[in-house]
């Protein structure tokens, strides 16, 4: 599947940016953390089919699930098999605060 192709699939979460100026190599993680955020189950399900729940789980794991809705994040560590320890960890943080309100 080509550049714009995965773009235009998920267009409606990217209205505040160019879409000609995000590219699937440069900004993959970018993308994935963006529509794991704000996307529908259907979005999520056509994630999964374009990069695949190993690199979807590599992205969350990096980011320690940073921005990431509490509730998205326990059905996320369900899905992609996410330590529950670790998850448990990250909401724990303060920092999290932010998002969780």
């Amino acid at each position: 599947m080509e550049n714009f192709e995965i773009i235009n699939r998920f267009k409606h979460l990217f209205w505040q940016y160019r879409l000609d100026s995000l590219s699937v190599d440069k900004h993959k993680e970018f993308i994935i953390h963006k529509v794991l955020c704000c996307g529908t189950i259907s979005d999520i399900n056509e994630l999964r089919d374009i990069f695949g729940d190993k690199e979807i789980r590599e992205v969350i794991l990096k980011s320690k699930g940073r921005g990431i809705e509490k509730r998205r994040l326990r059905f996320f560590e369900t899905i992609f098999d996410l330590p529950h320890e670790e998850v448990g960890r990250w909401l724990a943080d303060p920092l999290r605060k932010i998002w969780d309100r």
